[in-house]
């Protein structure tokens, strides 16, 4: 990461706890961070990070959790399983038709919030199932005409 000279002493701590990884509560509670979005960065999500859905009103759309909307958030997404990433500045991205037909249970949705390190602890996992018709649920009734 590179962090040219930031002249304003707040946003210049905030620059140095992010280089130096070690963020800690007391530093972005000072820095009028809102405390989900800390809560997030310090590895203690109250939540999804961030959803998808094949379907719906966000059909194709990765969207960040609202603890995360507060702030201006650089991410990346992989569909590949964390060999590729894709950067991305706003809360949501709409992917395109060919990354929803590359999205499949093997690989999931990885998400990576910039500033933190590579490691599989910051890389936060859609997890993508295939599923399956209930099997005995469904009964039929021929009275009723109907399933």
């Amino acid at each position: 990461m590179i962090i040219g000279k930031i002249s304003n002493p707040t946003l210049n701590a905030e620059a140095v706890a992010l280089r130096t990884n070690t963020l800690q509560w007391a530093e972005v509670s000072a820095n009028n961070i809102r405390r989900g979005v800390a809560t997030t960065l310090l590895g203690k999500p109250q939540s999804e990070l961030a959803t998808f859905s094949f379907d719906g009103k966000y059909a194709g759309k990765i969207i960040l959790s609202k603890q995360l909307q507060s702030a201006q958030v650089t991410w990346s997404y992989s569909l590949d399983a964390g060999n590729t990433w894709k950067e991305c500045y706003d809360h949501s991205v709409q992917l395109t038709n060919e990354e929803i037909a590359s999205i499949n249970v093997n690989d999931d949705i990885k998400i990576h919030i910039s500033g933190l390190p590579m490691t599989e602890a910051n890389i936060y996992t859609i997890d993508i199932t295939k599923r399956a018709f209930p099997g005995g649920v469904v009964s039929s009734n021929d009275e009723e005409n109907c399933i």
